[in-house]
């Protein structure tokens, strides 16, 4: 009887134990492929928002990096994308490319190259690996510049929705990337668009989980997302993520949906103008 006891708990322990090391390296998993702490900037406000389709595993395959060198306060560098797939897998590919953007922008001052670059690298990797071979990526990644009181953005886009500015006034610009999606073909070129951010004016970076969440008779739509922004023209980051997290929630409801990723960037006001 004690010999079967004794072997009962034995068995029972190590069971307890393998659970405990799966949740442990889970938890280090899920930690590694969290989106890095936004950093903060003087003059700018940022703000971001994620919400994974599957809500159990914590991570997905939308993601957004925030790039700020203390060194270099008038240079900051924003990216968001989308890899296809969702889960753990998708994270992983995502974290390669926010990797390889980190890298590549300490090297080249060009969105669109910082962009090339991560392509071909993407490139390579599929085709030394069966597991990302069919992995594509779209993106959008951006610098933001300051000379002075005057603050450029230069954007380059690999198959991602066009990025979006805010004016203070409540119109809304779209601000178009040409390149294709990321992974796709080894030469690829991506093209560059440069706009000015006034004081009150906001950039804005999603992901199409967000144009594509299904309502109970439509998509959520451009239309509805630039009416939506026109409401909070002028307010801080956190107002603007808030407003488009809403109102793309109350449209899904209790719906399925995609990843989704946002990312906020608002130029504060000059205090006395």
């Amino acid at each position: 009887f004690l010999a079967d006891l004794t072997e009962r708990i034995g068995v029972g322990l190590d069971a307890t134990l393998l659970v405990a090391e799966s949740r442990y390296v889970a938890d280090v998993l899920r930690r590694s492929l969290a989106p890095g702490r936004v950093p903060e900037v003087p003059g700018l406000q940022i703000a971001t928002h994620v919400r994974v389709a599957h809500e159990s595993q914590a991570v997905g395959g939308d993601f957004f990096d925030v790039l700020h060198d203390p060194e270099h306060p008038d240079d900051l560098v924003l990216l968001c994308g989308d890899v296809t797939g969702k889960g753990v897998e998708a994270a992983v590919h995502a974290r390669r490319i926010r990797n390889a953007v980190r890298t590549t922008s300490l090297v080249h001052d060009s969105p669109g190259a910082v962009l090339a670059l991560t392509n071909r690298v993407l490139v390579l990797e599929a085709d030394q690996d069966d597991e990302f071979s069919e992995r594509l990526a779209t993106a959008v990644c951006g610098r933001l510049s300051r000379d002075g009181d005057e603050v450029g953005v230069t954007l380059a886009g690999a198959g991602h929705p066009d990025a979006l500015l805010l004016r203070a006034d409540g119109r809304v610009e779209a601000i178009p990337g040409e390149g294709v999606a990321l992974g796709l073909l080894p030469g690829a070129e991506f093209p560059e668009t440069t706009a000015s951010m006034h004081p009150g004016d906001t950039l804005v970076l999603y992901t199409d989980g967000v144009t594509e969440a299904r309502g109970a008779d439509d998509l959520f739509g451009q239309e509805r997302l630039e009416a939506t922004l026109a409401t909070v023209a002028g307010m801080p980051a956190t107002a603007v993520v808030e407003a488009v997290a809403l109102a793309v929630s109350d449209h899904l409801g209790e719906r399925a949906h995609d990843d989704i990723a946002l990312v906020v960037l608002h130029r504060e006001p000059v205090v006395g103008a």
